[in-house]
Order: C-alpha cells, then structure tokens, then sequence
C-alpha cells in the first residue's frame, strides 16, 4: 500500500472514531490486507461497509491484483460517505458498491468470490454466513468480526459454526476487546477424519 493512501485511511479512522463510526481498527484492517494479500485474492464480498475503512484496506489487494470487491451496506448516509472515501482512495474502479439489505441484495449477486468478510448486524450472522457460503471460492476463506465483543447476540452462529462437521474455524483475538474469526469448508479427506 502506498503512503498516500495509507495517510488517507488513517485520517478516515481518526474520523470514524470521532463520529463514534463501527469500523474495525487498525491493527484488523492491516490483518485483513494481509490475508487477503496471501490467498491472492481477486475477488472479495465485504458485507457492512460503513464509512469504507475495511473495503479500502481490501481494495488495496485488489487493486493490485486486478480484481474486482463487492460490498453492501443498509445505511443511506453511510452508503453516500463511503462512496466519497472509495474515489478519494482511487479505488472506485475495482469496487462495486450495493445499498440495501444484505439479506435482500446478496441473492442477487451471482459471482463467486475468494474472501467474503461479515461485519454487519450480528443478530444476523447466521443468516449471512448461509447465504455467503455458497458464493466461497474452494479454498476461500470467510472472515468474521467482533465474534467474542457481540457472542450473545450471534448466539443462532455459535450454536450453527459449533455443531456443523463442513466447516473448519479459528478465532484471532487480533484487538484487546474483541476477536475476529476465520471459516474455511473442510477438504474431503479432513471430513473423513471427523
């Protein structure tokens, strides 16, 4: 990432914070370039875009790998600010924004896609992570945020991720308050092994 763009996010969170905007900090969108970096992603689905904070640190990897990043928000305000942050950080090329509801807009997007971050309303992670499994990529990988800070309320994808024998998970306690985790589908022979 250059240095313009990197001054350009770093002004944005001190922003996001001063208008109290849930945006993940620092330390996780640099974790977040760096898997996306290593699985050499082109295409990424972000559910919850808020004001572009994750989407820019992911549209920087795919910028560079001449991909393409889609990202849904619910927010009309946050929607139309994000919208600005994308063209400021010269990415609008390489990200399509959605508005609506996730659940309403993620059937109308047939791509597949190599990463898919969830950081959307958390009572509904169950519901995102069902409809965003069939859109991964072999190989990809889901990405969840704030999974320990708002447990209760994603109590539906606790009791689904820690029952289910097709998906393999790890948690990274990446912030002092919160963890973020990461889902990938078993190989066959690890199913086997189960």
């Amino acid at each position: 990432m250059d240095n313009k763009r990197r001054v350009f996010l770093k002004s944005l969170k001190a922003d996001d914070l001063a208008g109290d905007v849930p945006s993940v900090s620092p330390i996780v969108g640099q974790w977040l370039h760096d898997q996306a970096t290593q699985l050499s992603a082109t295409s990424i689905l972000e559910l919850g875009t808020a004001h572009g904070y994750s989407t820019i640190w992911l549209g920087d990897v795919i910028e560079n790998n001449h991909g393409h990043l889609h990202t849904i928000d619910v927010s009309a305000p946050s929607f139309a600010i994000a919208t600005e942050n994308i063209r400021e950080s010269g990415l609008e090329k390489h990200v399509t924004q959605h508005f609506g509801n996730a659940k309403d807009v993620l059937p109308e997007i047939n791509e597949t896609f190599d990463l898919i971050f969830i950081d959307a309303r958390k009572r509904d992670t169950h519901i995102f992570f069902e409809l965003c499994a069939p859109k991964l990529r072999p190989g990809g990988i889901i990405i969840i945020d704030d999974v320990e800070k708002f447990r209760e309320k994603m109590t539906p994808f606790w009791n689904f991720i820690e029952t289910q024998d097709e998906w393999i998970y790890e948690t990274f306690p990446l912030d002092a308050d919160d963890s973020v985790m990461v889902v990938r589908r078993k190989q066959r022979a690890e199913s086997r092994e189960q």
